[in-house]
């Protein structure tokens, strides 16, 4: 009763954030949609949950407050139009291109070959076993992940500023935007994950998205496009990296498991810990996890809680190590404190969508890389357990729109300029 309940008045929240907003790029629209549809499916799974937990009204409050908090950060923006009196003329820094794109080359073949040569060395199975089982003692696997982080920024960077490339010099700058695109994804593919594929893509999409102008119906396409890459991928990671899966097994019905299992594993694994009052109390250190990993590196110790959790049994011959992003503040100080962290990140992500909509770079590029931990709250919390990387890639961001590195700028007034984003 208690989910039947959730997921209405879920879908109610999400018509309600559509017609508030009428725009497929907001934070509230972005956020209740994988909420509804996997909260929807979660009857069918055979999963063994309890539906009537009081777990499912704690989900469906935090979505409130998040579509709160996004709406006091961006104050509701003017529907249907985006409008700026100042625009910027971009000259690209070719020195800095050169530059990049030299580091791109060294750094790729680095990358292909550290891999190869581990991967070799630890032969199993298939390269993707090979990785994962061997992967703790991939001593360059931390100088690579910085330099992903490098191509990563510039290559955004680069998205986002070429409306700002004046007409005269695109067909020049975009030859170096095409180069250093497909190095990027060259790295992209060697994360070897599902979900470091996906946070490696889906800001480059998001920014072509937002930098096209793109329509509503626009937006719909690209991302139903975007999603059926993703489960082509998915599924092609899923077969082999656990092989042994599909061996004697009908391929689609497992993949069918495979999708249910990381699509609602997490509520019903949360369920779990939540009725049973089994967590493990933590007093704040999964919040400062980014602080106390530091500390230990510093000085030798151990405070820094685990990224991957313990296995919950969670029926129909399934476990799962994920439980949804309100488990970790959960863990720290309750479930008010968890969804008080929740209106905090509602009202960052209205900020950023606020400066998105304005046409401000750096809210352009705050809002794409940002987008990955929203889509992610169903399965885990990528906000303050990833804090280092976010600070990495804000500091690369301000370096490359914040200077004079990769564009010089020449301000001109043109009261007129509209961008239109919806419908």
């Amino acid at each position: 009763m208690i989910l039947s309940l959730t997921i209405l008045f879920f879908w109610i929240l999400l018509i309600v954030t559509i017609y508030l907003f009428k725009d497929y790029l907001h934070p509230a629209i972005i956020f209740c949609l994988p909420w509804c549809v996997f909260l929807s499916v979660l009857r069918k799974t055979g999963y063994a949950f309890d539906s009537n937990s009081y777990v499912y009204l704690y989900f469906l409050l935090g979505g409130v407050i998040f579509v709160i908090g996004t709406t006091l950060g961006n104050r509701i923006v003017v529907k249907d139009i985006r409008i700026t009196n100042r625009i910027q003329s971009y000259y690209p820094n070719y020195f800095f291109l050169k530059t990049i794109i030299v580091f791109d080359i060294l750094f790729t073949i680095y990358t292909l070959v550290s891999y190869y040569r581990f991967i070799r060395a630890n032969y199993v199975e298939n390269f993707f076993i090979s990785f994962y089982m061997n992967k703790a003692e991939f001593g360059a696997f931390g100088f690579i992940s910085y330099g992903r982080n490098v191509v990563l920024a510039t290559v955004l960077c680069m998205l986002i500023g070429y409306s700002h490339v004046p007409e005269e010099e695109k067909k020049r700058y975009k030859k170096y935007l095409v180069v250093q695109t497909l190095f990027y994804f060259a790295l992209a593919m060697t994360k070897m994950t599902r979900n470091g594929i996906l946070s490696s893509i889906l800001p480059i999409v998001t920014a072509i998205i937002i930098v096209s102008k793109a329509r509503n119906k626009t937006i719909i396409k690209w991302f139903i496009a975007g999603g059926l890459g993703f489960i082509a991928l998915f599924s092609v990671v899923s077969v082999y990296k656990s092989p042994y899966l599909y061996k004697n097994n009908n391929v689609i019905d497992v993949l069918l498991r495979q999708f249910s299992l990381y699509g609602t594993g997490g509520f019903v694994a949360f369920q779990k810990k939540f009725d049973s009052n089994l967590f493990q109390h933590l007093g704040g250190k999964n919040t400062a996890r980014t602080l106390l990993a530091i500390y230990d590196a510093v000085f030798g110790t151990n405070y820094a809680p685990p990224l991957i959790q313990e296995y919950t049994v969670i029926g129909n011959d399934s476990v799962t190590n994920v439980y949804t992003f309100y488990y970790w503040y959960t863990s720290d100080f309750g479930i008010i404190y968890a969804l008080f962290i929740q209106f905090i990140i509602g009202i960052f992500h209205g900020k950023i969508y606020r400066q998105m909509t304005e046409y401000k770079l750096m809210g352009i590029y705050n809002y794409c890389i940002f987008l990955y931990p929203l889509i992610m709250q169903i399965f885990q919390d990528q906000y303050f357990s990833l804090l280092s990387n976010w600070i990495q890639l804000l500091v690369f961001g301000i370096l490359l729109l914040k200077t004079n590195l990769l564009f010089s700028r020449k301000t001109e007034n043109k009261s007129n300029f509209v961008w239109y984003i919806s419908e």
